[in-house]
């Protein structure tokens, strides 16, 4: 198993990027690797996982995101597994609201970071933040695992989608997205898969899947092999 996992995850919208990445938070926390997990959540995707007793998930939300002098620290050691909805919110405070939680998981340790829309936090077109660059990159020593989703990995930044052990795309269309992940998986691939399909590759022990429609199952032997 890779000591830490840094695993993006890419595909348009609708086909199923969010319902993977929910089947494989479920198997996180029931695994219990890590001492928490925190949830950036833009889109409110993974507010099912409030609904289920058996995982103890804090949701913020709201005006005290608007807080700047929120200490993320405190907050994700009293609270160990957190989704946070940022609603009204810009580009920049997106970004900025992601780097500060990643410092602050950097000073804690031993946790998982999701993060969703990675393309508004880490562009090509940017130098990537103090805090991500730490995750991305000395994660590993810190027991930090990394899970970044995109609807567009074209422009993501490319040391971000580099340094990630675990790939994973759905069905693409923009000529762009397409060619960056061409230089991971073939374009026969990528350009035919179907609603709910995916491709994946471990880069620690080379395995690579294409998966039969709804079976999310087959992710587990890339992902905790």
């Amino acid at each position: 198993m890779i000591s830490n996992i840094i695993c993006f995850v890419c595909g348009k919208t609708g086909v199923g990027k969010s319902f993977l990445l929910n089947y494989i938070l479920h198997k996180e926390y029931q695994l219990n690797r890590r001492g928490g997990m925190v949830i950036l959540d833009l889109r409110g995707d993974h507010l099912n996982l409030l609904k289920e007793p058996k995982f103890k998930y804090t949701r913020i939300s709201g005006d005290i995101l608007n807080n700047y002098d929120i200490n993320w620290k405190g907050i994700l050691t009293a609270y160990p597994y957190l989704i946070i909805e940022p609603y009204k919110i810009t580009q920049e405070d997106y970004q900025n609201m992601g780097n500060q939680i990643a410092l602050a998981l950097v000073d804690i340790g031993n946790r998982i970071f999701v993060l969703e829309e990675a393309q508004l936090c880490f562009s090509v077109y940017d130098s990537i933040k103090k805090g991500f660059g730490i995750l991305v990159t000395t994660g590993r020593k810190l027991g930090l695992d990394f899970y970044f989703t995109s609807q567009r990995p074209g422009i993501v930044n490319t040391t971000a989608v580099a340094e990630a052990n675990i790939r994973i795309a759905f069905s693409l269309d923009d000529i762009n997205d397409l060619q960056r992940m061409k230089s991971i998986f073939s374009e026969t691939d990528l350009t035919q898969l179907k609603r709910f399909e995916f491709v994946a590759k471990n880069t620690f022990n080379h395995k690579q899947i294409k998966s039969d429609t709804n079976h999310l199952q087959m992710i587990d032997d890339i992902i905790w092999s």
